[in-house]
């Protein structure tokens, strides 16, 4: 699935965001519309990250919830088993 699907679905998806990035308010999930940057910059802010950490677990996320492609264990943003 493509960044821009994602973003076109976006109200679809903020549950799982929250849920995966517990840190991120719903406001500020709600409010990045599924903009890429926007949700990198959030993830370098509340969790430390630098912007390719950042990128990575957002692409992880993806990865693991829209594309299928994953391993069956959950993982959370640390990448540490849930």
């Amino acid at each position: 699935m493509s960044w821009n699907e994602i973003k076109g679905k976006w109200n679809q998806y903020t549950g799982k965001v929250k849920e995966t990035f517990g840190k991120l308010t719903e406001d500020e999930i709600v409010a990045s519309e599924g903009h890429r940057e926007v949700l990198i910059g959030k993830l370098q802010e509340k969790y430390g990250f630098s912007h390719d950490e950042a990128e990575q677990k957002l692409s992880q996320f993806v990865n693991e919830h829209y594309t299928g492609l994953a391993q069956h264990k959950e993982l959370d943003v640390t990448g540490q088993p849930r």
